[in-house]
């Protein structure tokens, strides 16, 4: 039962993500950031009496055309929904050009669940970023789903009919999560 409505709802929020192509896949953020966000709730690692608050980063590239629309896509999103809560925590959006995304790992709080959404920023430069959301427990979700299988955690692929939601299970526990089996059994799921 669990496991049904489960796929239900994902399947209803991804049948609504739309798709764009430049190079490299892209998805729509007003559709994909609310999938991310109940992912965040299939996550056994949070515990929302732990939080204050969740801090979603969108990482962006302004010299790509593509990465600065859906920069732009998901600031409107966020300010369209100044009071959007997941399992009653609230949900603070910070926009940080790429050029700055060292500073969010420097800014470690416990009382803040910390996520990632990366833009379509190029490919070359996902490994390095990668690398620092494991080292300092930042969940990384990307718009891109070309992204995952290089080292970012979740991602979406609309266009097919199943396992349309893409895990990277190595980079996800080393982020820090702990995703339900009944959310990984309707994942594609890399292992690298």
């Amino acid at each position: 039962m669990i496991k049904g409505y489960l796929k239900y709802n994902l399947l209803c929020l991804i049948a609504c993500a739309g798709i764009a192509v430049s190079g490299e896949t892209a998805v729509e953020p007003a559709q994909s950031i609310p999938l991310f966000l109940k992912i965040i709730t299939y996550d056994a690692n949070f515990v929302p009496e732990k939080y204050d608050n969740i801090r979603v980063y969108t990482i962006y590239d302004s010299s790509i055309p593509l990465s600065y629309k859906q920069f732009l896509d998901a600031e409107e999103f966020f300010k369209g929904r100044p009071q959007l809560v997941v399992s009653g925590v609230h949900i603070l959006h910070q926009p940080i050009p790429l050029d700055q995304v060292d500073s969010i790992f420097k800014q470690a709080s416990d009382s803040e669940y910390r996520a990632l959404l990366v833009t379509n920023i190029g490919q070359e430069k996902i490994n390095r970023l990668s690398k620092k959301t494991q080292l300092f427990g930042v969940k990384s979700f990307s718009l891109c789903p070309d992204y995952v299988p290089q080292g970012l955690s979740i991602g979406v692929r609309p266009e097919e009919e199943s396992k349309t939601i893409l895990v990277n299970l190595r980079s996800s526990r080393l982020e820090g999560s702990n995703f339900s089996a009944h959310l990984l059994k309707i994942c594609e799921i890399y292992k690298e």
